[in-house]
């Protein structure tokens, strides 16, 4: 069977007609062509591929859909969602909530498989209570720091042990086994290089155990506030808050990362980073 374009005859492919100036029949197979304003068009298999403006998505329960207002969540499409008026995905976002209020959006990324496997905030935390500050009063790209009694916010342990402190409904602060079992996930049978799978891959200073922010987890080399203005170590470290307790009086466990460290460390060690719980780092939230 065949049909006409352009005053010429085609077969047809798959039983059906096509563009044949766009689109390519080939072994009995439909090929289209997702066309860009500048670049080569990319060929795609309509039977498990649409484009859409310009780009490829795969279909959804075998279907196209409009990837402005849905999203495709485990082969369902599901309307896009929005927190604070802003549309997001949630795939790898979410929308941070304390009580009725949306705080805003922030990214997660799951680390490790099966029963270890843990969900984190994949940037640092903006939520402001007395004994937070951002540097220079500027929030945007490292987030706030807290000294540790801030980032407790008072809170008391839940039923499963969790201290939500200022993070989100339904996250907590991670405590120092937390921090040591997402080290393991990712080191998995290679030691010492958690740091360089967990930091960001653009900011930190250029070094031979620079980030390549493998997991997504994005660390950033946010340093730590000394006080409400000064700042210590940044584009060089990242350090963040654990909820345990030091066995010195003052001090809390905290993970770090270094610009010249391929590993990651849990520490409580003030002596090599000057660091105690009047020190304001930064919080990444892990979900319950």
């Amino acid at each position: 069977k065949k049909f006409c374009f352009d005053m010429e005859l085609y077969d047809l492919c798959d039983g059906g007609v096509y563009t044949p100036d766009k689109d390519l029949c080939e072994s009995g197979k439909l090929q289209k062509f997702c066309y860009f304003k500048e670049g080569t068009p990319i060929r795609y298999d309509v039977q498990t591929h649409f484009c859409y403006g310009e780009k490829v998505y795969e279909l959804c329960g075998g279907e196209d859909y409009d990837p402005t207002k849905y999203d495709c969540v485990e082969n369902q499409k599901q309307k896009k969602k929005t927190c604070k008026g802003i549309q997001y995905n949630t795939e790898n976002e979410f929308c941070a909530m304390r009580g009725s209020i949306e705080i805003g959006i922030y990214k997660m990324v799951t680390i490790g498989t099966g029963d270890k496997a843990q969900t984190w905030m994949a940037q640092n935390l903006d939520y402001e209570v007395t004994g937070s500050s951002c540097y220079n009063e500027d929030c945007s790209q490292y987030g706030r720091y807290y000294t540790w009694n801030a980032a407790i916010n008072n809170s008391t342990p839940d039923v499963n042990g969790n201290i939500q402190g200022v993070c989100p409904d339904g996250w907590h602060l991670p405590t120092k086994a937390e921090w040591e079992q997402l080290i393991q996930n990712v080191e998995e049978n290679k030691k010492n290089i958690a740091g360089i799978v967990l930091k960001d891959s653009v900011v930190w200073i250029d070094h031979d155990d620079k980030g390549t922010n493998a997991t997504g987890f994005s660390a950033l080399p946010a340093g730590y506030m000394i006080s409400d203005t000064d700042r210590s170590d940044d584009k060089q470290r990242a350090f963040f808050w654990s909820t345990t307790e030091s066995e010195t009086e003052g001090n809390a466990y905290y993970m770090v990362l270094s610009y010249n460290y391929a590993g990651a460390v849990v520490s409580n060690n003030n002596t090599d980073h000057n660091i105690s719980k009047t020190s304001r780092l930064s919080i990444r939230c892990l979900k319950d």
